[in-house]
Formats: structure tokens, C-alpha cells, sequence
């Protein structure tokens, strides 16, 4: 799994191929056919669930909210976050 992020555009890249795909495999979205209409958020505090899983330290469901989040709203729901917020979703990967 590869995380790319480039912070002039705050633009930020979830796979290979800008491809999601969930948890049981079954639904892939194509990040490049889905319009780019997407809820924006200023901060991570506007996503409790985010905020929540990142309190409790667990990874594996902070990976699960965001892919979740991502699915439901598109990848461009990260791009208002702040720096030090998407540097805290990142430091849940590592």
C-alpha cells in the first residue's frame, strides 16, 4: 500500500493506481470517473469518526473510518485538511 501526498495541490493518493478498492474486494472505484463535487472538510475535527479512532491508537480501525470516509465522499475529502492533520492520518500508516 503506497500513500502519496503532494502538499502544493493538497492533493492525496490512496494505492497504485488511484484505485480504492474495500475491505471485501468486491466494489473498485476509479478515482479518475468520479466527479470532482466532493464534501470539503477544513479540519479533521469535522470528521468525529477520524478523530475518535485516532484517540484510541488503533490503527486497523483508523484505516477502515478513512477508507470508509474515502468511499463515501471521494479522496478529494482530505484536500482542505490541514498539513499537521494529513501528516497524522499518515503517521497512523507507518
Amino acid at each position: 500500500m503506497t500513500f502519496n501526498i503532494n502538499m502544493n495541490n493538497s492533493n492525496f493518493q490512496h494505492g497504485n493506481n488511484n484505485t480504492f478498492i474495500n475491505s471485501n474486494n468486491s466494489n473498485k472505484i476509479n478515482w479518475k470517473n468520479i466527479e470532482h463535487d466532493y464534501l470539503k472538510i477544513k479540519e479533521i475535527e469535522k470528521a468525529p469518526e477520524l478523530v475518535e479512532a485516532i484517540k484510541q491508537q488503533s490503527v486497523l480501525s483508523f484505516k477502515e473510518k478513512i477508507k470508509e470516509h474515502i468511499a463515501n465522499y471521494g479522496i478529494n475529502v482530505l484536500s482542505n485538511l490541514s498539513t499537521t492533520a494529513i501528516l497524522e492520518i499518515l503517521s497512523m500508516f507507518l
